[in-house]
């Protein structure tokens, strides 16, 4: 998946959990901001990614030495994520929704044909083959995506007060 996809879907993983925490409205944005941009950072591995290309010499070293779709894509790095900001002192609803974040990434990528390495470094790649979309194609253009926008339209339409009976 794409960046602005993998953006999307933390936006509306994080919106989810604020939701399903009852956070208040004006915590809600930066808990998805968090989530959004936590869920680029499994790309690190990847020499041409954003994530990558903002750290410069360090996102060169991250990509020359982790191979793509392997450490970073895993529920290690979830873990790696979760204790570096325990650390840190970070605020747990914060925590939370990096998490949050990094999973909705794995999950997103899962859809690729590919797959990820949940469980690394025991190897196997999982994904939801034959339901799978190639990094920008158009499945993920116009199925993927839309939907990401689509549920952080309704995580946010909730947040002001609208209900939904579906």
């Amino acid at each position: 998946m794409l960046y602005q996809t993998h953006f999307m879907g933390g936006m509306a993983a994080g919106a989810a959990t604020a939701l399903f925490l009852h956070v208040p409205p004006s915590a809600a944005l930066p808990v998805m901001l968090v989530s959004g941009v936590a869920a680029l950072a499994p790309d690190v591995d990847h020499g041409g990614s954003l994530p990558n290309r903002l750290l410069g010499l360090g996102g060169r070293v991250v990509s020359a030495v982790v191979p793509h779709r392997t450490m970073t894509h895993s529920l290690a790095f979830c873990a790696a994520v979760t204790f570096g900001l325990l650390a840190l002192h970070t605020p747990h609803m914060y925590v939370l929704a990096a998490v949050v974040g990094v999973l909705s990434h794995l999950v997103l990528d899962s859809l690729n044909p590919h797959g990820v390495p949940w469980l690394w470094p025991l190897g196997k790649h999982f994904s939801t083959a034959p339901l799978v979309f190639a990094a920008g194609s158009f499945g993920e253009n116009m199925v993927v995506r839309p939907a990401m926008y689509l549920a952080v339209f309704l995580c946010v339409a909730r947040f002001l007060g609208f209900n939904f009976n579906f």
